[in-house]
């Protein structure tokens, strides 16, 4: 056999060879890589552009390739954002709520505003009786010639009345009461006229219901200067002698809180507080911005999202 000859039959047997690969594939189903066509078809169309704005303008983030694992889809990255858009939407509405309120009453229309409140129903109750005030006179004891006469007219008059009308009776204002035992409120209002903002201010008060405990007698001494003698350099000495007291009862009442109400103290128009209205953007801000921050971090969720 030539060399040639060798040669021929090893072309024949890789020719049998590859037609037996071929045979092989032919009874397999074809495997075709489609990674690279899905990466390129996720980095174009309408959310490549919405994962790349987030990427630059929320997330900071990179657009290169393998970089989502700085934005994999956690709850890190939602509470960033929830708190990110809080912040910003506070910030942006206390701005907006300070700078737009006007401040100059001539300009806003006239207006009229009716405040209305509750009072209980008061009337007034017996709680009992305490002695009459009177003036009691010492007896013998040594008065000037006018104190004197006076103290007889005096114990006169209170052995009068004490004969009549020894007491007195105390009365106090109570709330009224419903039929189920609550306390009766009757409806209040005042109409205000003005321009600008109403301010209103308004002052809590208790429903007081009264009980006299007892009474106590605030005496006065009536006094005069009897001169007693003289020093060595004739200088009078004096002391006080009591001609009488003057008794004057006082019930104590005490009031047990059985509610409370609130009342205006003062109610006019006038400029409105920027202040107070930059607090209520502040407010309105942050939530919305917390709505737009949460909505950002589930969006951002989906798309990152393997």
């Amino acid at each position: 056999m030539n060399i040639s000859q060798i040669g021929f039959n090893n072309t024949q047997r890789l020719s049998g060879e590859s037609a037996g690969v071929r045979n092989q594939a032919a009874d397999k189903p074809a495997m075709i890589d489609t990674s690279d066509k899905l990466q390129k078809s996720e980095d174009t169309g309408f959310f490549s552009g919405l994962k790349s704005f987030v990427r630059k303008n929320i997330t900071g983030g990179s657009e290169t390739k393998g970089c989502c694992n700085d934005f994999s889809p956690s709850g890190s990255f939602l509470k960033k954002s929830a708190v990110a858009g809080t912040v910003i939407g506070g910030v942006t509405g206390f701005a907006v709520g300070y700078a737009t309120t006007e401040t100059d009453v001539s300009k806003m229309p006239l207006q009229t505003a009716n405040v209305e409140w509750k009072e209980p129903v008061m009337n007034p109750r017996y709680l009992g009786d305490i002695p009459r005030d009177h003036y009691a006179p010492v007896e013998n004891a040594s008065k000037p010639i006018g104190k004197e006469i006076a103290s007889i007219f005096q114990k006169i008059g209170n052995n009068i009345q004490q004969n009549l009308d020894p007491q007195v009776p105390v009365h106090a204002d109570a709330p009224v009461r419903n039929m189920d035992g609550s306390v009766m409120m009757a409806d209040r209002h005042q109409i205000v006229t003005g321009r600008g903002e109403l301010h209103v201010k308004w002052e809590t008060k208790p429903i007081g219901d009264p009980v006299m405990k007892e009474y106590i007698d605030d005496p006065k001494f009536d006094t005069h200067k009897e001169v007693i003698g003289k020093t060595p350099d004739g200088s009078p000495v004096t002391r006080d002698v009591v001609d009488g007291v003057s008794h004057h009862f006082k019930p104590e009442i005490q009031f047990n809180k059985v509610g409370e109400y609130k009342v205006p103290t003062s109610a006019e128009f006038g400029a409105p507080n920027p202040w107070e209205k930059a607090g209520e953007g502040l407010a309105i801000g942050a939530l919305a911005g917390l709505g737009i921050g949460t909505l950002v971090g589930l969006i951002h969720k989906v798309i990152a999202k393997p």
